[in-house]
């Protein structure tokens, strides 16, 4: 017997969260607490696999969280994710490029040249991924992400 406030799986809470999500952020549209639920839509959508509906929901919060907000530029960058896994690779690597050269954003430049980097290799553009991932472990060795960067960056050379 499944316990109440339980869920069999992870995508039946999915499921079961995003029609509050959206209602939420419907009810209170232009508010903290409706751009935000609108960006937990976005990114419940993403985890669903229904990324067309998920960057349809981060491009609302870009819109309505002005750029100011954290919820604009983590709105920007679910947009970038999105559209990479809808292979719009050209308008996703934009996306990247322009938060790794935001130096305001306190977004976290070296997860983003990451992002970058593996969004390259997908749309076949190996000397930028290698270039990109060089930065990673040029410019943050102390990352988390060097050594990911440093193995993707070689085994992009190898081809």
């Amino acid at each position: 017997v499944q316990q109440p406030g339980t869920f069999q799986s992870e995508q039946a809470k999915f499921e079961a969260a995003l029609p509050k999500l959206l209602e939420a952020a419907e009810a209170h549209p232009n508010a903290e607490a409706g751009i935000a639920a609108r960006y937990y839509a976005a990114s419940t959508l993403a985890a669903l696999g229904r990324f067309a509906e998920a960057e349809q929901r981060f491009q609302e919060v870009v819109d309505k969280a002005g750029s100011r907000s954290i919820y604009s530029r983590t709105g920007r960058l679910g947009l970038a994710d999105a559209k990479a896994a809808q292979k719009k690779y050209d308008e996703a690597i934009t996306i990247y490029r322009e938060l790794s050269t935001d130096t305001n954003s306190g977004m976290p430049v070296d997860g983003i040249l990451m992002a970058l980097g593996r969004t390259y290799l997908q749309a076949g553009r190996t000397e930028e991924a290698v270039r990109t991932f060089s930065r990673i472990v040029d410019e943050f060795p102390q990352s988390v992400y060097a050594a990911d960067a440093r193995r993707e960056r070689d085994e992009a050379r190898k081809g």
